[in-house]
């Protein structure tokens, strides 16, 4: 029976209003683990993007998802094993179905507000800036953890 490690970015420094629980988990291979986002911004903050690093690589998004409509934009992603749950402003669920070793990451949500004047341009480009902003973040978090368990193969 092996394990998969997946960390929550819970808080960072001065960015209390967005928070997943739980925090750190350990999972078995084949099971399936749920996330959870909830943020403190008003109820106009309706986009949470869920992410994923894994340890050496860079921050890839797995799914996009809004109160606005009932599709969710996985891109790339399998939406069978990356199901979301997005019915309220203020909160959000991500589930990792069938848990592999190849799972074990850093996984972290982000919210943003929706603006009436979206065109698809102006959106690819505030994701880029989304993902700047979170991989800075991320970066810096990461310098600062020490003895963080690592998986044998």
């Amino acid at each position: 029976m092996g394990f998969a490690y997946i960390y929550c970015l819970c808080s960072v420094a001065g960015i209390s209003d967005v928070s997943q629980v739980p925090s750190v988990l350990m999972a078995v291979k084949g099971s399936s683990v749920q996330l959870n986002c909830t943020h403190k911004k008003d109820s106009s903050f309706v986009q949470m993007y869920w992410y994923r690093q894994r340890p050496g690589q860079t921050m890839t998004l797995i799914v996009f998802t809004s109160t606005l409509s009932s599709k969710h934009d996985y891109g790339d992603s399998d939406p069978n094993k990356f199901p979301v749950i997005k019915t309220v402003p203020e909160s959000g669920s991500l589930t990792v179905n069938n848990v592999e070793s190849d799972d074990s990451a850093i996984y972290f949500c982000s919210v943003s507000k929706h603006t009436v004047c979206q065109r698809l341009e102006s959106a690819v480009q505030k994701h880029s800036c989304i993902k700047r902003s979170v991989t800075a973040l991320v970066n810096r978090w990461q310098s600062g953890i020490t003895n963080v368990p690592r998986q044998n193969n």
